[in-house]
C-alpha cells in the first residue's frame, strides 16, 4: 500500500483506509494459499489498484468484474498507467459474477479464489452473487463483502447487503470484520437516501470452510 501513496495514483475511496487495510493484511496472511483475486463492481479503481499491487507482490493473477464497460476500462487503463508491471496478472471481464461464472473462469483457476463485492447493494443482485458463490464453492477460499453497513430510507431500495448474506449462510455466519465500526449513523444522503447504521462493521470477510450454505435449501 506504500507503493501505491509514493506513485500518488489518482483512485477514488469507495470506501475506508481501514477496509483497504483489512483486505491487504489478510492477503498477505494468506500468502502461498490464495491464488487468484476477483474483484466483483470496479467503479472508479479504489481497491482494484490496491488488489493489483497485491498481485504483483504475491504473485497473484486478478480478474475486474463489472456490468459498467467505461468504469471496467477506466479502471483496467488506470492499473496499465501506474502499475505496468500488473499488466500481465489483470485481465477485464464484462458482464456480473453469475455470468462470470456460469463462463467457468473461477474453474480454471490453478489455487484458490479471494473475491471482493462492491456490486450492486440491492438485496435480489447481492443474494443472486451469494448463488452464484455457492455454485462454484469448491474452487473459492473467501470472500469479503462491502457496505454490509449500507442502508436506504427508502425501502424500495433494498439496499440490505449484509441480509442478503445472512439469507445465504444464516444469522450465525461465521465472519471477520473489516473496515471501519460507526458509533453513530452516519447520512451520506445522494438520491437513494443513504446512510452508514452505527455498530456495523463496513465489511465482512469469510471463509467458506468455516461456514455452510442455506440457500437454496437441499431438503426441498
Amino acid at each position: 500500500m506504500a507503493r501505491v501513496r509514493d506513485n500518488q495514483i489518482p483512485y477514488v475511496h469507495q470506501c475506508t483506509y481501514q477496509y483497504y487495510a483489512d483486505l491487504i493484511h489478510y492477503l498477505a496472511e494468506q500468502r502461498g494459499e490464495i491464488k487468484h483475486l476477483c474483484e466483483v463492481g470496479v467503479f472508479l479503481g479504489g481497491a482494484s489498484v490496491l488488489l493489483a499491487q497485491a498481485a504483483v507482490d504475491f504473485d497473484l493473477t486478478l480478474d475486474l468484474i463489472d456490468l459498467n464497460p467505461n468504469y471496467l476500462g477506466y479502471t483496467y487503463e488506470l492499473i496499465l498507467r501506474y502499475i505496468p508491471e500488473a499488466a500481465a496478472r489483470v485481465r477485464a471481464f464484462h458482464g456480473d459474477f453469475p455470468t462470470y461464472v456460469e463462463a467457468g473462469h473461477i474453474q480454471r483457476q490453478e489455487g484458490s479464489v479471494f473475491i471482493q463485492f462492491d456490486a450492486s447493494h440491492e438485496f435480489r443482485f447481492v443474494l443472486k452473487d451469494m448463488v452464484a458463490l455457492r455454485s462454484a464453492k469448491e474452487f473459492i477460499k473467501s470472500f469479503a463483502i462491502q457496505d454490509t453497513n449500507l442502508r436506504s430510507k427508502e425501502p424500495e431500495n433494498e439496499i440490505f447487503v449484509d441480509l442478503a448474506v445472512y439469507a445465504m449462510f444464516g444469522f450465525d455466519v461465521r465472519y471477520r470484520p473489516v473496515g471501519y465500526t460507526w458509533s453513530r449513523d452516519i447520512w451520506i444522503g445522494s438520491d437513494w437516501e443513504l446512510y452508514l447504521s452505527k455498530d456495523r462493521p463496513e465489511g465482512f470477510l469469510i471463509e467458506l470452510v468455516e461456514n455452510r450454505f442455506g440457500y437454496p435449501s437441499d431438503e426441498v
